[in-house]
């Protein structure tokens, strides 16, 4: 059973370097249960099984990979940037590796998307953490380069939800990946097959094809359940033109450690944006794109 969660361009020297990438880290944050703080509350939702083999793909792709699970138990402060909340520790949590994924139920008040916390430091019950207000992704001193937010509406395409709930965020991050309208997770432990088989043929492909194209590729799904409806991945970036977002969108890959990689700069004040999605998928949740 699945469960609801709420071209040809020209290049720059200064678009991207080869560089030899040593240690790379990714950080999973899996809010499943919500059931421990009453001001948190939810259904809960499973990803862990599913991320198996997109972590185990990973991490045997060359030498120098870490990976660091925190299944439960996701604060708000594991999300929230110090320059937003005085308490937020992002900056030692999900922006300290290179690729953050998180799961979590999600929604949208006031046309901004916000991520549900499933725990909060008692007293201060700060479960719904939004990114235009909460997070600033990517500033000199953190490592991360691309948040994956698995979670209904991360990247909604309503009333341009995913522009002012993303833009203030971008300073320095390559790319944030998420969903317009309603995607799936897991009702139970187990894991769901064909969840667990998109991961692993986005990671593999996001090697060969590009990050963006692979996430929006092996993501899509069409004819879901007794509605037929669509699971519609969005990637989104922000750059310094409109040519190197193209650029970053078709050729960015995930680098192999040990390796010599094209790796693209950190841009930390972005004034151009693009999105890479499937035109036409029609989610639950949402319209047509």
């Amino acid at each position: 059973m699945k469960r609801v969660l709420c071209y040809s361009v020209l290049f720059s020297l200064a678009v991207f370097a080869a560089v030899a990438w040593g240690d790379y880290d990714i950080g999973y944050y899996l809010m499943e249960n919500y059931g421990v703080d009453a001001y948190c509350n939810n259904h809960n939702v499973y990803m862990n099984a599913n991320l198996l083999d997109f972590n185990t793909y990973m991490a045997n792709k060359g030498t120098g990979w870490d990976s660091t699970f925190r299944v439960n138990n996701v604060y708000d402060y594991h999300l929230v940037d110090s320059s937003k909340q005085t308490w937020g520790e992002s900056d030692n949590y999900t922006e300290s590796h290179d690729i953050a994924i998180v799961l979590g139920h999600g929604g949208i008040t006031s046309n901004k998307y916000y991520l549900q916390a499933n725990r909060s430091v008692q007293g201060r019950d700060y479960c719904r953490i939004f990114p235009h207000a909460d997070m600033y992704l990517g500033e000199s001193d953190v490592d991360i380069e691309w948040l994956i937010v698995h979670s209904c509406h991360s990247m909604d395409d309503e009333d341009y939800t995913w522009r002012d709930s993303w833009r203030p965020a971008f300073h320095g991050i390559h790319q944030v990946f998420g969903f317009h309208g309603v995607t799936w997770a897991s009702s139970t432990q187990a894991g769901t097959t064909w969840i667990r088989e998109n991961y692993e043929a986005f990671a593999q492909d996001a090697y060969v094809d590009g990050i963006a194209d692979s996430w929006v590729f092996n993501m899509y799904e069409t004819d879901i359940g007794p509605d037929d409806v669509d699971q519609c991945p969005v990637a989104y970036t922000g750059r310094a033109t409109l040519a190197n977002c193209d650029s970053i969108l078709n050729y960015e890959k995930f680098p192999t450690p040990g390796q010599v990689n094209i790796v693209y700069q950190d841009v930390y004040s972005p004034t151009y944006w693009r999105r890479r999605f499937h035109g036409g998928c029609d989610p639950q949740g949402g319209g047509a794109m």
